[in-house]
């Protein structure tokens, strides 16, 4: 009962040392949770692609090539940003989404092959990447913004 009393005092001791370096560098806290976060949730997603079967057919509907490896991050509404922010809003359906996202796609996806290669024009894939990174700014930015 003792020994279980000190292991318990010192775990109490070791969260109000973590506590403290939070309160120290919040937003490198914050920076190293998004991180770690959308990390975890995106191993976890690809994992989910290759064991399970596809729940949707949503990748099918995707007209334009894109990497195997942005697969798993082509579900659901995905499709649809891709398509507004390679054609624009092409039907009726389209319009329920605000062109925020797809603006910065299309913009990521233009600037990446630019700075790496010199060539113009963004892909399928370039658009996915940047809409991934551009969630992944968002998310990040927001949670620093609210703990201010």
């Amino acid at each position: 009962m003792r020994c279980f009393a000190l292991r318990r005092f010192s775990d109490v001791h070791m969260l109000d040392g973590w506590q403290e370096a939070v309160q120290r560098r919040p937003v490198a806290w914050i920076l190293a949770a998004s991180l770690l976060l959308r990390l975890s949730t995106s191993a976890l997603l690809v994992l989910a692609h290759l064991l399970l079967p596809t729940w949707d057919a949503e990748v099918t509907t995707l007209a334009y090539p894109i990497s195997r490896l942005l697969d798993p991050f082509v579900r659901w509404d995905t499709v649809h940003f891709v398509h507004i922010a390679l054609d624009g809003y092409t039907s009726d359906q389209q319009s329920a989404f605000l062109p925020g996202l797809p603006a910065l796609m299309r913009l990521g996806g233009e600037v990446g092959p630019r700075v790496q290669h010199g060539e113009a024009g963004a892909t399928a894939s370039d658009v996915v990447l940047a809409g991934i990174v551009s969630s992944a700014l968002a998310t990040t930015a927001a949670a620093v913004v609210l703990h201010r």
